[in-house]
């Protein structure tokens, strides 16, 4: 019966002019085989719309139902591949071995849900368009329908100065739900439409003549969610201020007059998902560490598993994945070896590094392993003689060694190992060859932050900026910057 509703639809539309034009922009509904195509009244007479794929085609399968390409089903025909259901009406049997010939096939009962029509997510006819760089390009003023959503979809159209824009998504909310937000080409939000109810709507008044963006994003785990989507944009430059007048409505194109105001607030509800900081002037965000994309949905590179997004780690497995870039062996005046010694590793790679297992020791004497410590991708980790800030100079380690950071001018190596892999190592000394000077770190400069450059102490210096107060004198100050970047050492 839907085949014949159809047809008749069809040819009506075909009467009332419904097929001059296509969604693609096409000339007049002559689209031959191939075509792009949204929907079939895209197609000439005779042809169909095939999704995903958005071509012309002479003839659709019938009703497989597993290769049936529309995700939802708008034929009725005769189901070739029913098993038992309890309906059969053409032998009046309902063996579940048999296999019912073609003619007696049952014809399915209007109130019979097809099993395997079940949807899956396919990519529709504008994918890959996962961010606004991949945006695919829509028409205005026309519906573009049976497209889904499984992650984010972005489009783009030409804006105009004073138009009125009027977006929507039509969608059933209980297949997924779906947001819009539209972004100006500097990654701005500028309007939102995130409720939990079926269909999406943005309305504003555009101000230039821009390319603009359409984000549509799912904001529920499912496969996919089947939408249309439909971009309205009239009245260029007919409205001369774009705001909504008080009765009293005057002619200049400037208002001067009080006026009702229609800004929406771009910050509410949270275009940040939970996970950054919304811009009140324009609704973009700033990410929370660990979370990126417009709106903070997804995660940065080097983390994983959204919504709680963490760092994805891995072991150091070779020279350079972790490098020694700060020590301090001689710290002075209220501050003792015992208590107040620290070193300083650096992480250079994309990648969160696990040191768990990994041994730190100076010379082959005592040492300490690991249990547990995560350096995120380009950051420092601080491991001290004590983790009293009392005692270490107000110090928060992120792991806490057991054994002495010799000063000697003979030498002292201060190693990282891993899995038995020397990850690097550092034989420093109190001169000549490096710097030294008593409460000072030796710093390794930024532009030698690499394994084999730190072997060299003439890319060290003393530690610059002091990170702990003399109790009476700041002469008494020790200096270095624990756990955090070296600044560029001073030039010789």
């Amino acid at each position: 019966m839907t085949r014949y509703l159809c047809i008749v639809i069809v040819a009506l539309a075909m009467m009332t002019g419904m097929v001059a034009g296509c969604s693609s922009g096409g000339d007049d509904g002559n689209q031959p085989t191939t075509q792009e195509c949204y929907i079939s009244l895209d197609c000439s007479p005779g042809y169909y719309c095939q999704l995903p794929e958005g071509i012309c085609v002479s003839s659709l399968p019938t009703d497989g139902d597993a290769s049936d390409p529309d995700p939802v089903d708008t034929d009725d025909a005769i189901d070739t591949t029913d098993t038992a259901d309890g309906d059969d009406i053409a032998d009046g049997d309902d063996d579940p071995t048999e296999q019912d010939s073609p003619a007696e096939e049952e014809q399915d009962l209007p109130t019979e849900t097809d099993t395997t029509d079940t949807p899956t997510c396919r990519d529709d006819v504008k994918e890959d368009n996962d961010t606004r760089a991949q945006s695919a390009t829509l028409p205005l003023n026309a519906t573009v329908a049976l497209l889904v959503s499984a992650d984010n979809d972005y489009y783009s159209f030409q804006a105009c100065a004073d138009g009125q824009l009027t977006i929507t998504a039509v969608f059933k909310h209980a297949e997924g739900d779906i947001n819009l937000a539209l972004f100006n080409d500097g990654g701005a939000a500028l309007a939102r439409s995130e409720t939990d109810t079926d269909n999406e709507q943005i309305t504003l008044t555009t101000t230039a003549d821009e390319p603009l963006y359409v984000a549509v994003y799912n904001a529920t785990p499912e496969p996919c969610t089947p939408y249309s989507l439909t971009i309205n944009l009239i009245n260029c430059g007919g409205n001369a201020d774009g705001d909504i007048d008080t009765p009293d409505t005057d002619p200049d194109p400037v208002d001067t007059d009080p006026e009702i105001d229609n800004t929406p607030d771009l910050c509410d509800p949270d275009p940040c998902n939970g996970h950054g900081t919304c811009n009140p002037a324009n609704g973009s965000c700033s990410c929370n560490d660990g979370y990126g994309g417009d709106t903070c949905n997804q995660c940065a590179a080097g983390y994983v598993g959204y919504p709680n997004c963490a760092p994805q780690t891995t072991a150091p497995s070779a020279a350079g994945d972790i490098i020694i870039t700060e020590i301090m062996y001689d710290p002075h005046f209220a501050l003792i070896d015992d208590t107040a010694e620290w070193f300083e590793l650096h992480n250079p790679g994309n990648l969160a590094m696990n040191l768990a297992g990994c041994i730190v020791k100076e010379n082959l004497d005592d040492s300490t392993t690991i249990a547990e410590m995560i350096i995120p991708p380009g950051g420092y980790a601080l491991l001290c003689r004590s983790d009293n800030s009392n005692l270490n100079g107000g110090l928060t380690p992120d792991y806490v060694f057991e054994f002495a950071l010799s000063n000697s001018t003979s030498g002292e190596t201060l190693t990282l190992t891993c899995n038995s892999i020397v990850i690097d190592e550092v034989n420093y000394d109190s001169g000549p060859d490096f710097p030294d000077e008593p409460a000072h770190s030796i710093s390794l400069d930024p532009s030698a932050y690499d394994v084999y450059d730190n072997d060299d102490g003439a890319n060290w210096c003393l530690g610059q900026d002091s990170y702990y107060t003399g109790a009476t004198s700041p002469d008494e100050d020790n200096f270095g910057t624990p756990g955090a970047a070296n600044p560029t050492c001073p030039t010789q």
